[in-house]
């Protein structure tokens, strides 16, 4: 009898029945059988082993969950490794039904053939439920060899990574990782196993085997080579993860679902989960729910193309002597003068540049994933007092929040203020960022802002009326731990910039706008002062970049005319746009925009 059949057996034991055949579970926009188990955990419905039972029962029969838990037509499971470890912890702790059940679905499959290769021994099966897609044909079978040994040379030959320790003759091959290709009914990518420890190795390594369904049917995608070649390098990745440490479960699956990408580039199944994440940025990075784990993929993508690849791996290898995860990510980043908090504050800001508003600076894939949600403030109104994030989403340790200013309808103030004041100590001695857009440019501007000893930071920005929107993204640092913490801030805006043709508000400093506008080739500038005193006045191109000083020195009380012939310092003929004129006198700063054409 196989052992397929005798965990069918035992599994109608612990839930008291058998019936109608396994079907596909699968569907992308139904809810999870595992948000529905954390749900009655949460609650205290059903103990931490019932649920560790629950979630291996949704990954290997989720026909036969429970009513309360079922989902048809659920999408699949992207990974299994993460709720066989848990198994495993929960095992003593099951009743003796759902133990037996849980351990015949934690032991190797048993199928009728094999194919070796240099690294791999590839298990899979000619005849029955199991039989690998197209057989006769070996074209399926020979691309989960050409997988592996893709994985292997790019993870261990080419990015440095340590070949996984050895299992013996577990499997019949000695020296070589095991792979079974094999029915899962649709329902999950993969799964890697751990299976004992490694002889005089660390506490936590692990020998490890790793599973991918046989034929990948109704996964969307018309070339079933595709699913399996990413399941192959993302499994791969966790038999050498548990080769080092087999504890660290949110990171195990960051790092796994960042190598599918890496080793195929092309195929880009890890963005169906980025909203999991850029949907919740305010929760805390270690989370792990059966998807945001893996729409973290960006927490390595960023380490590894802001400090290169070694880092990630580097975290990796050290975590093998070490059980603080984040220690580890404290010493391998000084090299580069942070720390994990520090670090978590830049990819805060990365995570900024998505989608539409990929700059071409931060993520190369940046235009292609999902853009970050400004989870609950758009702020369009001034002034505004007092803010808070909504209560529910209050950033976590090592997560975030993301404000958005909007200009005032009607208005013409050309200068925002916005003060912030953390609310829990955690917060303070901290940074957060602003970040710009500005109007009709695909330009953007970046302010680093520190929160002092007490919390509090303040921004101004000024040509507030040449702004489409501005972001304020808060992160918050590990001491702040699993639970949100609340912040305040308010805006304000001012009214420093004359825009209205003849409309000259009074003030002590005036600057007219250009006469003519547009103009070419040359314009008058003038500008008054109330007093004699140091004055500069200069141009800016509309990315903030000075082109020319016109006027810096000490004049006269009264007018003032100059001419500008839409030369640089050095003399050359600029392009034709929109420059800003700048004057900054008597502690006053004034802009006006000048258009100049061909």
């Amino acid at each position: 009898m196989t052992l397929r059949v005798v965990s069918m057996m035992l599994l109608c034991a612990a839930l008291g029945s058998c019936g109608e055949a396994w079907g596909d579970q699968r569907g992308e926009s139904a809810p999870s059988p595992l948000a529905r188990i954390e749900t009655a955990l949460a609650a205290g419905e059903i103990t931490p082993a019932e649920g560790a039972f629950y979630k291996l029962l949704a990954l290997h029969r989720s026909g036969r969950l429970p009513s309360r838990f079922a989902v048809p037509e659920a999408p699949p499971i992207k990974c299994g490794t993460l709720i066989v470890q848990e198994a495993r912890a929960h095992l003593d702790a099951m009743s003796s039904e759902m133990r037996q059940a849980a351990a015949a679905f934690l032991v190797r499959p048993i199928l009728d053939s094999y194919v070796d290769t240099d690294n791999f021994r590839i298990h899979y099966a000619t005849s029955g439920l199991d039989m690998i897609y197209q057989w006769p044909n070996t074209a399926y079978r020979d691309a989960v060899v050409a997988a592996c040994d893709s994985s292997y040379s790019y993870q261990n030959d080419r990015r440095g990574w340590p070949h996984p320790p050895s299992d013996g003759s577990n499997g019949g091959g000695i020296g070589l990782i095991d792979c079974y290709v094999e029915d899962n009914g649709g329902a999950y990518y993969g799964v890697t196993y751990a299976e004992s420890q490694v002889p005089g190795g660390y506490p936590n390594d692990w020998t490890a085997y790793f599973c991918i369904d046989n034929d990948y049917q109704g996964f969307g995608y018309t070339d079933r080579t595709w699913p399996m070649k990413v399941t192959v390098a993302h499994e791969y990745n966790h038999v050498i993860q548990i080769g080092l440490n087999a504890g660290a479960g949110w990171w195990m699956e960051n790092t796994a679902t960042f190598m599918e990408d890496e080793v195929y580039d092309e195929v880009n199944d890890n963005y169906g989960y980025l909203a999991f994440y850029t949907n919740n940025p305010w929760t805390r990075l270690d989370y792990a729910n059966g998807g945001f784990e893996y729409g973290c993929f960006l927490w390595p993508t960023f380490l590894s193309e802001a400090f290169g690849h070694s880092v990630v791996r580097d975290v990796w290898t050290a975590y093998a002597s070490n059980t603080n995860l984040y220690t580890c990510f404290d010493n391998k980043l000084a090299a580069f003068g942070k720390n994990l908090d520090t670090a978590v504050a830049e990819w805060t800001l990365w995570n900024c540049f998505t989608s539409t508003r990929d700059d071409g600076e931060h993520y190369v894939e940046g235009g292609a994933y999902n853009r970050l949600v400004v989870q609950d403030n758009n702020i369009l109104t001034y002034p505004q007092t007092n803010l808070h994030p909504t209560s529910g989403r209050w950033p976590q340790g090592l997560g975030m929040n993301l404000t958005r200013f909007y200009r005032q309808s009607g208005s013409t103030d050309n200068k925002i203020l916005v003060s912030y004041q953390a609310l829990n100590s955690c917060g303070y001695n901290h940074q957060i960022w602003f970040v710009r857009k500005l109007l009709g440019q695909p330009v953007w501007q970046i302010w680093p802002v520190a929160v002092n000893g007490t919390g509090a930071a303040s921004f101004e920005a000024t040509e507030w009326d040449a702004t489409e929107y501005m972001l304020m993204a808060v992160p918050m640092k590990r001491a702040c731990g699993t639970t949100g913490k609340d912040f305040q801030f308010s805006a304000s805006t001012t009214y420093v910039v004359d825009v209205a043709d003849g409309m000259r508000p009074a003030r002590q400093v005036r600057l007219d706008q250009n006469s003519p506008n547009p103009f070419s080739p040359s314009t008058a500038i003038s500008f008054s002062l109330p007093e004699e005193g140091p004055v500069r006045l200069q141009l800016f191109d509309v990315a903030g970049r000075r082109v020319r000083s016109l006027v810096d020195g000490i004049l006269r009380e009264g007018e003032h005319e100059v001419h500008w012939g839409g030369t640089d310092d050095e003399g050359s003929r600029l392009a034709q746009g929109v420059y800003l004129c700048v004057i900054e006198a008597n502690g006053e700063r004034i802009v006006r925009k000048m258009q100049l054409v061909d």
